[in-house]
């Protein structure tokens, strides 16, 4: 029995790191590009990302519900996200681009682990993970 138990887990180990690599190989030419699309309006033109001393004010309990009079007032977490990244990248789109990469790769790791826990196989489990980082 645990002959087989150290069979799977090595299985399902060597599905994860398969997976990580297809999503990063996928991803992978997105880390050089320069700021795209909404960027400009979200990061570039947003002095509000700028002060990371606003990351108070949007994770502040109060403003959780109301909608800031900002850019993506109405969206906390993605607001709070940015400003942290500007602070740490600021004009860098490579951090950002980093970010995204990282995300993607547990995004298609989370399906993976959903379809385990759901009593799919490494293998076949592996088909909606690999759809999922393909599409995210």
């Amino acid at each position: 029995m645990k002959l087989v138990e150290k069979y799977l887990r090595k299985r399902c180990v060597a599905a994860v790191v398969l997976l990580t690599a297809f999503s990063f190989f996928i991803n992978f030419q997105v880390l050089f590009n320069w700021f795209s699309i909404d960027d400009f309006i979200l990061i570039i033109h947003n002095d509000f990302v700028k002060d990371i001393n606003n990351l108070w004010v949007v994770l502040n309990p109060a403003n959780i519900v109301n909608v800031l009079p900002v850019r993506l007032g109405a969206r906390p977490v993605f607001l709070a996200a940015l400003i942290t990244q500007f602070h740490f990248f600021g004009y860098n789109p490579f951090g950002y681009h980093f970010v995204s990469v990282v995300i993607h790769i547990i995004n298609s790791l989370m399906v993976f682990v959903i379809a385990r826990g759901l009593g799919i196989g490494s293998r076949r489990a592996l088909l909606p993970a690999v759809i999922a980082a393909l599409i995210f």
